[in-house]
Protein backbone atom coordinates (compact mmCIF):
# COMPACT_ATOMS: atom_id res chain seq x y z
CA UNK A 1 0.00 0.00 0.00
CA UNK A 2 2.87 2.36 0.81
CA UNK A 3 4.47 1.83 -2.61
CA UNK A 4 1.12 2.25 -4.34
CA UNK A 5 0.46 5.50 -2.45
CA UNK A 6 3.87 6.83 -3.53
CA UNK A 7 3.21 5.89 -7.17
CA UNK A 8 -0.20 7.58 -7.14
CA UNK A 9 1.36 10.68 -5.57
CA UNK A 10 4.00 10.86 -8.31
CA UNK A 11 1.38 10.41 -11.04
CA UNK A 12 -0.79 13.13 -9.51
CA UNK A 13 2.15 15.55 -9.45
CA UNK A 14 2.98 14.73 -13.07
CA UNK A 15 -0.60 15.44 -14.12
CA UNK A 16 -0.74 18.69 -12.14
CA UNK A 17 2.51 19.98 -13.68
CA UNK A 18 1.29 19.71 -17.27
CA UNK A 19 1.14 23.00 -19.15
CA UNK A 20 -2.35 24.31 -19.81
CA UNK A 21 -1.75 25.77 -23.28
CA UNK A 22 -3.73 24.11 -26.06
CA UNK A 23 -1.10 25.02 -28.67
CA UNK A 24 2.64 25.68 -28.34
CA UNK A 25 4.69 27.31 -31.10
CA UNK A 26 7.83 25.40 -32.03
CA UNK A 27 10.12 28.27 -31.05
CA UNK A 28 8.90 27.88 -27.43
CA UNK A 29 9.70 24.15 -27.13
CA UNK A 30 12.67 22.18 -25.85
CA UNK A 31 13.22 18.56 -24.83
CA UNK A 32 11.85 19.40 -21.36
CA UNK A 33 8.36 19.78 -22.89
CA UNK A 34 8.09 16.10 -23.77
CA UNK A 35 5.10 15.55 -21.43
CA UNK A 36 3.20 18.39 -23.11
CA UNK A 37 3.94 17.93 -26.82
CA UNK A 38 5.33 14.38 -27.11
CA UNK A 39 8.84 13.24 -27.91
CA UNK A 40 8.77 13.97 -31.63
CA UNK A 41 7.90 17.66 -31.32
CA UNK A 42 9.91 18.20 -28.12
CA UNK A 43 13.05 16.93 -29.85
CA UNK A 44 12.40 19.09 -32.91
CA UNK A 45 12.10 22.08 -30.56
CA UNK A 46 15.41 21.09 -28.94
CA UNK A 47 17.11 20.90 -32.35
CA UNK A 48 15.73 24.27 -33.38
CA UNK A 49 16.05 26.28 -30.17
CA UNK A 50 18.97 24.76 -28.28
CA UNK A 51 21.19 23.60 -31.15
CA UNK A 52 20.06 26.17 -33.76
CA UNK A 53 19.71 23.46 -36.42
CA UNK A 54 17.36 24.50 -39.27
CA UNK A 55 13.87 23.11 -38.61
CA UNK A 56 10.71 24.20 -40.49
CA UNK A 57 8.39 26.51 -38.56
CA UNK A 58 5.34 25.10 -36.88
CA UNK A 59 3.48 24.39 -33.67
CA UNK A 60 2.21 21.51 -31.55
CA UNK A 61 -1.35 20.79 -30.48
CA UNK A 62 -0.71 19.68 -26.92
CA UNK A 63 -1.67 16.84 -24.59
CA UNK A 64 -3.89 19.33 -22.77
CA UNK A 65 -5.71 20.01 -26.06
CA UNK A 66 -6.24 16.27 -26.61
CA UNK A 67 -7.70 15.88 -23.12
CA UNK A 68 -9.98 18.89 -23.64
CA UNK A 69 -11.21 17.53 -26.97
CA UNK A 70 -11.87 14.03 -25.66
CA UNK A 71 -13.51 15.11 -22.40
CA UNK A 72 -15.64 18.01 -23.66
CA UNK A 73 -16.95 15.90 -26.55
CA UNK A 74 -17.86 13.09 -24.16
CA UNK A 75 -15.56 10.68 -25.98
CA UNK A 76 -13.21 9.97 -23.05
CA UNK A 77 -15.59 7.84 -20.97
CA UNK A 78 -17.37 6.30 -23.95
CA UNK A 79 -14.15 5.12 -25.58
CA UNK A 80 -12.80 3.84 -22.26
CA UNK A 81 -15.90 1.68 -21.84
CA UNK A 82 -15.47 0.20 -25.32
CA UNK A 83 -11.74 -0.44 -24.92
CA UNK A 84 -11.90 -1.89 -21.41
CA UNK A 85 -14.78 -4.14 -22.38
CA UNK A 86 -12.94 -5.74 -25.30
CA UNK A 87 -11.22 -9.14 -24.75
CA UNK A 88 -7.90 -8.18 -26.38
CA UNK A 89 -6.14 -11.31 -25.13
CA UNK A 90 -8.45 -13.65 -27.05
CA UNK A 91 -7.75 -11.70 -30.23
CA UNK A 92 -4.18 -13.00 -30.18
CA UNK A 93 -5.33 -16.53 -29.48
CA UNK A 94 -7.44 -16.36 -32.62
CA UNK A 95 -4.39 -15.41 -34.68
CA UNK A 96 -2.72 -18.82 -34.18
CA UNK A 97 -3.08 -21.15 -37.14
CA UNK A 98 -5.59 -23.98 -36.67
CA UNK A 99 -4.30 -27.54 -36.74
CA UNK A 100 -6.75 -28.54 -39.46
CA UNK A 101 -8.98 -26.79 -41.94
CA UNK A 102 -12.65 -26.59 -40.84
CA UNK A 103 -15.03 -28.59 -42.98
CA UNK A 104 -17.96 -26.16 -43.09
CA UNK A 105 -18.93 -22.56 -42.38
CA UNK A 106 -20.54 -23.34 -39.03
CA UNK A 107 -17.28 -24.80 -37.78
CA UNK A 108 -15.42 -21.70 -38.99
CA UNK A 109 -17.66 -19.47 -36.90
CA UNK A 110 -16.95 -21.51 -33.78
CA UNK A 111 -13.13 -21.41 -34.02
CA UNK A 112 -12.92 -17.93 -32.52
CA UNK A 113 -11.85 -16.33 -35.81
CA UNK A 114 -14.44 -13.61 -35.21
CA UNK A 115 -12.22 -11.92 -32.62
CA UNK A 116 -10.00 -9.97 -35.08
CA UNK A 117 -13.14 -8.81 -36.88
CA UNK A 118 -14.60 -7.68 -33.54
CA UNK A 119 -11.43 -5.65 -32.93
CA UNK A 120 -11.67 -4.06 -36.38
CA UNK A 121 -15.33 -3.22 -35.80
CA UNK A 122 -14.56 -1.61 -32.45
CA UNK A 123 -11.69 0.42 -33.93
CA UNK A 124 -13.85 1.58 -36.83
CA UNK A 125 -16.60 2.62 -34.41
CA UNK A 126 -14.19 4.62 -32.23
CA UNK A 127 -12.55 6.33 -35.21
CA UNK A 128 -15.99 7.21 -36.56
CA UNK A 129 -16.95 8.73 -33.21
CA UNK A 130 -13.81 10.89 -33.17
CA UNK A 131 -14.22 12.08 -36.76
CA UNK A 132 -17.87 12.98 -36.12
CA UNK A 133 -17.15 14.85 -32.86
CA UNK A 134 -17.08 18.64 -32.75
CA UNK A 135 -13.82 20.27 -31.73
CA UNK A 136 -14.35 22.69 -28.80
CA UNK A 137 -14.52 26.32 -29.97
CA UNK A 138 -11.55 27.31 -27.80
CA UNK A 139 -9.34 24.61 -29.33
CA UNK A 140 -10.53 25.39 -32.85
CA UNK A 141 -9.60 29.05 -32.38
CA UNK A 142 -6.20 28.11 -30.90
CA UNK A 143 -5.29 25.85 -33.85
CA UNK A 144 -6.34 28.33 -36.53
CA UNK A 145 -4.67 31.25 -34.72
CA UNK A 146 -1.41 29.26 -34.51
CA UNK A 147 -1.63 28.56 -38.24
CA UNK A 148 -2.23 32.25 -38.98
CA UNK A 149 0.82 33.18 -36.87
CA UNK A 150 2.89 30.66 -38.83
CA UNK A 151 1.76 32.22 -42.13
CA UNK A 152 2.54 35.69 -40.79
CA UNK A 153 6.07 34.64 -39.78
CA UNK A 154 6.75 33.09 -43.18
CA UNK A 155 5.07 35.91 -45.11
CA UNK A 156 2.85 33.61 -47.18
CA UNK A 157 0.01 31.12 -47.02
CA UNK A 158 1.77 27.89 -46.12
CA UNK A 159 0.69 24.32 -46.52
CA UNK A 160 1.55 22.10 -43.57
CA UNK A 161 2.21 18.53 -42.50
CA UNK A 162 0.32 17.09 -39.52
CA UNK A 163 2.25 14.40 -37.63
CA UNK A 164 1.44 12.34 -34.58
CA UNK A 165 3.59 13.13 -31.53
CA UNK A 166 1.90 10.96 -28.93
CA UNK A 167 3.29 10.72 -25.40
CA UNK A 168 5.66 7.75 -25.38
CA UNK A 169 6.09 7.77 -29.15
CA UNK A 170 9.73 7.59 -30.32
CA UNK A 171 10.79 6.47 -26.84
CA UNK A 172 13.21 3.65 -26.04
CA UNK A 173 11.51 0.32 -26.73
CA UNK A 174 8.32 1.89 -28.16
CA UNK A 175 8.96 3.73 -31.42
CA UNK A 176 5.35 3.46 -32.70
CA UNK A 177 6.92 3.69 -36.18
CA UNK A 178 4.18 3.68 -38.81
CA UNK A 179 1.41 3.17 -36.25
CA UNK A 180 -0.17 6.63 -36.39
CA UNK A 181 -1.35 8.85 -39.23
CA UNK A 182 0.64 11.55 -41.01
CA UNK A 183 -0.99 14.02 -43.39
CA UNK A 184 0.96 16.13 -45.88
CA UNK A 185 0.38 19.41 -47.72
CA UNK A 186 -2.78 20.55 -45.89
CA UNK A 187 -4.19 24.06 -46.18
CA UNK A 188 -6.01 26.07 -43.50
CA UNK A 189 -9.43 24.64 -44.40
CA UNK A 190 -8.18 21.07 -43.85
CA UNK A 191 -6.48 21.59 -40.48
CA UNK A 192 -9.34 20.75 -38.12
CA UNK A 193 -10.46 17.61 -39.93
CA UNK A 194 -6.79 16.64 -40.27
CA UNK A 195 -6.30 16.99 -36.52
CA UNK A 196 -9.20 14.63 -35.86
CA UNK A 197 -7.80 12.11 -38.38
CA UNK A 198 -4.45 12.00 -36.59
CA UNK A 199 -6.18 11.64 -33.19
CA UNK A 200 -8.41 8.88 -34.59
CA UNK A 201 -5.35 6.96 -35.83
CA UNK A 202 -4.56 6.19 -32.18
CA UNK A 203 -7.42 3.70 -32.44
CA UNK A 204 -6.38 1.84 -35.57
CA UNK A 205 -6.28 -1.93 -35.05
CA UNK A 206 -2.49 -2.13 -35.47
CA UNK A 207 -1.84 0.78 -33.09
CA UNK A 208 -4.07 -0.76 -30.40
CA UNK A 209 -2.45 -4.16 -30.89
CA UNK A 210 1.01 -2.56 -30.64
CA UNK A 211 0.13 -0.92 -27.32
CA UNK A 212 -1.37 -4.15 -26.02
CA UNK A 213 1.75 -6.15 -26.91
CA UNK A 214 3.96 -3.63 -25.07
CA UNK A 215 1.65 -3.40 -22.05
CA UNK A 216 0.96 0.31 -22.59
CA UNK A 217 -2.32 1.56 -21.11
CA UNK A 218 -4.65 3.38 -23.49
CA UNK A 219 -4.89 6.38 -21.13
CA UNK A 220 -1.10 6.77 -21.10
CA UNK A 221 -0.98 7.62 -24.81
CA UNK A 222 -2.19 11.21 -25.09
CA UNK A 223 -2.19 12.17 -28.76
CA UNK A 224 -0.28 15.39 -29.29
CA UNK A 225 -0.10 16.53 -32.93
CA UNK A 226 2.74 18.39 -34.64
CA UNK A 227 2.03 20.89 -37.39
CA UNK A 228 5.04 21.85 -39.55
CA UNK A 229 5.42 23.99 -42.64
CA UNK A 230 5.88 21.84 -45.76
CA UNK A 231 9.30 22.06 -47.40
CA UNK A 232 9.60 22.01 -51.18
CA UNK A 233 12.47 19.55 -51.07
CA UNK A 234 14.70 18.42 -53.92
CA UNK A 235 15.49 15.32 -51.88
CA UNK A 236 14.61 13.96 -48.46
CA UNK A 237 15.30 10.95 -46.32
CA UNK A 238 16.29 9.38 -43.02
CA UNK A 239 19.67 9.59 -41.28
CA UNK A 240 20.95 7.31 -38.51
CA UNK A 241 23.98 8.60 -36.62
CA UNK A 242 24.99 4.98 -35.93
CA UNK A 243 24.03 1.66 -37.52
CA UNK A 244 20.73 0.63 -35.84
CA UNK A 245 21.42 -3.03 -36.64
CA UNK A 246 25.05 -3.17 -35.47
CA UNK A 247 26.11 -1.44 -32.24
CA UNK A 248 29.77 -1.73 -33.23
CA UNK A 249 29.31 0.30 -36.42
CA UNK A 250 29.15 4.02 -35.57
CA UNK A 251 29.16 5.27 -39.15
CA UNK A 252 26.37 7.55 -40.35
CA UNK A 253 23.82 5.90 -42.64
CA UNK A 254 21.61 7.95 -44.98
CA UNK A 255 18.64 6.64 -46.96
CA UNK A 256 17.14 9.18 -49.36
CA UNK A 257 14.93 9.74 -52.40
CA UNK A 258 14.00 12.59 -54.69
CA UNK A 259 11.26 14.97 -53.55
CA UNK A 260 9.32 14.50 -50.31
CA UNK A 261 10.65 11.69 -48.10
CA UNK A 262 7.33 9.92 -47.47
CA UNK A 263 8.31 7.04 -49.77
CA UNK A 264 11.53 6.51 -47.80
CA UNK A 265 9.62 6.11 -44.55
CA UNK A 266 6.84 3.84 -45.84
CA UNK A 267 9.11 1.79 -48.12
CA UNK A 268 7.45 2.66 -51.44
CA UNK A 269 10.29 4.71 -52.97
CA UNK A 270 13.44 3.57 -54.74
CA UNK A 271 16.12 4.93 -52.42
CA UNK A 272 19.76 5.95 -52.49
CA UNK A 273 21.96 4.60 -49.68
CA UNK A 274 25.05 6.34 -48.29
CA UNK A 275 27.46 5.32 -45.48
CA UNK A 276 29.56 8.15 -44.04
CA UNK A 277 32.68 7.77 -41.90
CA UNK A 278 32.73 10.20 -38.95
CA UNK A 279 36.52 10.77 -38.99
CA UNK A 280 38.22 14.16 -38.79
CA UNK A 281 37.33 14.66 -42.46
CA UNK A 282 33.91 12.96 -42.82
CA UNK A 283 33.63 11.13 -46.13
CA UNK A 284 31.22 8.88 -48.00
CA UNK A 285 32.73 5.40 -47.87
CA UNK A 286 29.84 3.44 -49.41
CA UNK A 287 27.09 4.47 -51.81
CA UNK A 288 24.29 2.85 -53.77
CA UNK A 289 22.43 5.04 -56.29
CA UNK A 290 19.84 3.05 -58.29
CA UNK A 291 17.77 4.39 -61.17
CA UNK A 292 14.75 6.34 -59.89
CA UNK A 293 11.65 6.54 -62.07
CA UNK A 294 9.57 8.99 -60.04
CA UNK A 295 9.50 11.53 -57.21
CA UNK A 296 6.78 12.62 -54.79
CA UNK A 297 6.28 16.41 -54.80
CA UNK A 298 3.73 18.81 -53.29
CA UNK A 299 1.08 20.12 -55.63
CA UNK A 300 0.67 23.92 -55.36
CA UNK A 301 -3.10 23.31 -55.36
Amino acid sequence: RSIQDQIQHELALKQASRRQELVLDLDRMTASDVEDVGGKMANLGELRNSLQIPVPGGFAITAQAYMAFMQQSGLWDEINCLVLGHPMASQFGACTLPEAEPEDEDETENTGSGQPIALLEMCAKIRGMILAAKIPAELEEAILSAYDRLCQREGRQVNVALRSSALGEDSAGASFAGQHRSLLNLDRDSLLEGYKEVVASKYSAHAMTYRYMLGIRDDDVLMCVGCLSMVTSQAGGVTYTTNPLNAGDDRIRVTSAWGVAKGVVDGTATTDEFVIDKGESPAIVERSVPRKESALVCSPN
